[in-house]
């Protein structure tokens, strides 16, 4: 695992509230620098290398709700959002699947929305731990990528 990997996983386990967890995460260029993008069941965050080797990550934190419209192409992804315009190109095995991501965040988007506003409902808190073992097994190798999003597919009923 890189620096930059490394620093990635401690800034975001150190954004996540109870509950939220993390349903896909790619790497690639915001500009010249190498970036990141982690989808939860909450947000979408845009992380970037800051300015010189050693400075800390710079953040966008977009959440889910303030999503407005999300585009791929090219290798590249746009999220317009309440608060700004985000993009990252991907890069590696992320710039192939990048043309998926439109449609995870818009389905994590209307699981929200359609998440009471309340304590979420057993059914949500078991898909989100689930999702969270599902994350879990990927990680560790257990499982590959399409195995991978295709056991999640099944999960938000896709």
């Amino acid at each position: 695992m890189s620096g930059f990997d490394r620093q990635v996983e401690a800034t975001v386990n150190g954004m996540l509230s109870p509950g939220e967890t993390v349903l896909e995460q790619g790497k690639g260029l915001d500009g010249l620098k190498p970036g990141a993008m982690v989808l939860t069941n909450r947000r979408v965050i845009f992380l970037r290398m800051g300015t010189t080797r050693f400075s800390s990550l710079r953040v966008a934190d977009v959440r889910l709700e303030d999503v407005l419209t999300v585009e791929a192409a090219s290798g590249h992804l746009r999220v317009d959002a309440r608060s700004g315009i985000f993009g990252i190109a991907g890069k590696g095995q992320f710039r192939k699947e990048i043309g998926q991501w439109p449609n995870l965040i818009l389905t994590a988007q209307d699981a929200l929305k359609r998440a009471p506003a309340s304590a979420p409902s057993d059914h949500v808190r078991d898909l989100d731990e689930q999702l969270s073992q599902l994350s879990a097994l990927r990680n560790s190798g257990a499982l590959n990528e399409q195995e991978f999003t295709t056991a999640k597919g099944r999960l938000l009923g896709n």
